[in-house]
């Protein structure tokens, strides 16, 4: 979207919000968990008893009704659009996307609309900072990723950041003090903290840093710390001691049907971390999205460009990035963006990226929901974007190139 009032882009919906006082959360899901811990844990942070927020749990099935879910009460639908008129409320579509094509087009129906009254599961994460700024007067920021390195072992054919293959590079520790300090100078609060962009395990003595500074110094002000690595680096006893931390969760990538290192080593990093006590889970996926970034400039115009941008919703959208340009304060809001711009593949422009140092709170969050100086990035001229509702090419897991990079952990 085009910034034109800048800091008062959302003024309608942050009254609206500011009067919240209902959760209604549609559809007996589980991914409302992390939803809920994460809410639940940053409205008490913010520490205001005056105002108190309800999650009710929305669902079609009878045998749900009136009993509760993850602790909070179920209702049927038309209970719900009774209780929503006498009610300043939020809904989140937790339902699956095959179903909810119906339930969407019943709730404009009836006046609630999308992305104002009304989110997916996805747009909740990113405008719970606007709602808790409206409502709490707290800088909040769901997910942060503060640049580490760009370290890898393995050589997947679709990694879904394709440019950085091959390339080795990490921040300075005095930079990454630094970026740690004015992330928690410009936020009361952050849901969680990635250390990005390499193999977690990969990420030697900088990382081993960034997760001691930012335990020792900010351990009251963010929810969790997760990392992700591809299952086929055993962590040195100096980064366990590190990440064998409560608020610290791996995920640890199953790539053992198609990398050979993984077969090889799989079973020896899960034995490491259980024996360490570290809080870690083990994910298997079926299926990568196909990354088209790159490929060919799109032959959009402006005003296509600008509605793209808004609507894309990819996986690494709408959070912030930092530390990607060593020295400056740089914030960028899309990973296509930051990672291209960092390795001068593609040209930046100053309104690509955010001065996070000099930005007022309200500009922020509104940068991360979609405004911009043009409207969209440059990196949108080069991306196809992701939708909700609209299927893209989905590519075996992990499939390996000829070659392998060498293990850097060190």
């Amino acid at each position: 979207m085009k910034w034109i009032n800048k800091g008062h882009a959302f003024d309608e919906l942050g009254l609206y919000m500011e009067k919240t006082d209902t959760i209604y959360l549609y559809g007996c899901a589980p991914s409302a968990k992390p939803l809920i811990e994460q809410t639940e844990w940053v409205i008490g942070k913010a520490e205001n008893e005056e105002r108190t927020i309800e999650f009710v749990f929305v669902d079609r099935d009878t045998d749900k009704q009136g009993r509760k879910y993850l602790g909070k009460r179920v209702i049927s639908p038309e209970q719900f659009y009774d209780e929503f008129a006498k009610h300043y409320g939020l809904v989140v579509m937790c339902i699956a996307d095959p179903n909810s094509g119906e339930v969407w087009e019943q709730l404009e129906e009836r006046g609630i609309h999308r992305r104002f009254h009304a989110y997916s599961v996805f747009e909740f994460h990113r405008y719970m900072s606007l709602f808790l700024y409206y409502r709490d007067k707290k800088i909040y920021l769901h997910l942060i990723d503060m640049f580490v390195h760009t370290n890898c072992n393995i050589n997947c054919e679709y990694c879904f950041i394709q440019s950085y293959r091959g390339v080795r590079k990490k921040i300075q520790v005095s930079d990454l003090k630094n970026n740690i300090d004015l992330v928690f100078s410009k936020a009361d609060f952050v849901g969680v903290v990635v250390f990005g962009i390499g193999d977690a395990f990969c990420g030697g003595d900088e990382l081993e840093f960034a997760l001691k500074y930012i335990t020792e110094n900010y351990a009251d002000r963010f929810m969790t710390i997760e990392l992700v690595t591809n299952g086929t680096v055993v962590p040195r006893e100096s980064l366990l001691e590190c990440i064998r931390n409560e608020k610290v969760r791996i995920a640890v990538d199953d790539y053992r049907e198609n990398v050979e290192l993984a077969r090889q080593n799989y079973d020896k990093v899960i034995t490491t971390l259980e024996s360490s006590h570290v809080n870690f889970s083990s994910l298997c996926r079926e299926y990568w999205y196909v990354s088209d970034f790159g490929k060919g400039t799109t032959s959009e115009n402006d005003e296509q460009l600008c509605h793209k941008y808004w609507n894309c919703i990819n996986e690494a959208k709408g959070f912030p990035y930092i530390g990607y340009k060593s020295g400056t304060n740089k914030l960028y809001s899309c990973v296509f963006q930051t990672i291209n711009a960092y390795l001068n593949l593609i040209e930046e422009k100053e309104e690509d990226g955010l001065d996070l140092a000099a930005a007022e709170p309200i500009e922020i969050m509104e940068f991360l929901l979609g405004y911009a100086e043009k409207g969209y990035l440059s990196a949108c001229t080069n991306c196809s974007g992701m939708f909700e509702g609209v299927d893209v090419n989905h590519v075996p897991v992990a499939v390996q190139l000829k070659g392998k990079y060498h293990d850097e952990t060190k």
